[in-house]
């Protein structure tokens, strides 16, 4: 398996704090070993669109679609249901998830290429 990080995905990556950034390496590299490692407790979010979350750590989740052998990362944010989160609450999330759902009807991909320092993120030899 492999991972594509869609550009909405890499841009929140970028802006997230600095602990989140570490830890989606680790989970990233959980992922690509086994969708079912514990500690993402990977489940499929909403069957239509074929949408799976799991954990970056306690208050961030990831969402990403399967297609063929790669996983196309689509969407890092902060858990909706924590209080203090900035989308907490049903109504943020129903709002939230519909918005994904609408971006998966396009299933175009392009590469992106992080500017930014990310620790999480390997950079590619002779960069």
């Amino acid at each position: 398996m492999r991972a594509v990080l869609t550009e909405p995905f890499a841009a929140n990556l970028i802006a997230s704090p600095p602990e989140v950034q570490k830890a989606f390496g680790k989970q990233l590299t959980n992922l690509l070993r086994d969708l079912r490692h514990p500690s993402l407790r990977a489940k499929k979010y909403e069957e239509r669109t074929g949408l799976w979350q799991a954990r970056v750590n306690d208050d961030w989740r990831m969402y990403f679609t399967i297609e063929g052998d790669t996983y196309v990362l689509r969407a890092i944010t902060a858990h909706p249901s924590r209080p203090g989160s900035p989308r907490w609450g049903q109504d943020a999330v129903a709002t939230s998830i519909r918005g994904l759902s609408r971006s998966l009807a396009s299933t175009e991909h392009r590469s992106v290429a992080i500017q930014s320092p990310c620790p999480c993120l390997p950079v590619p030899a002779g960069s």
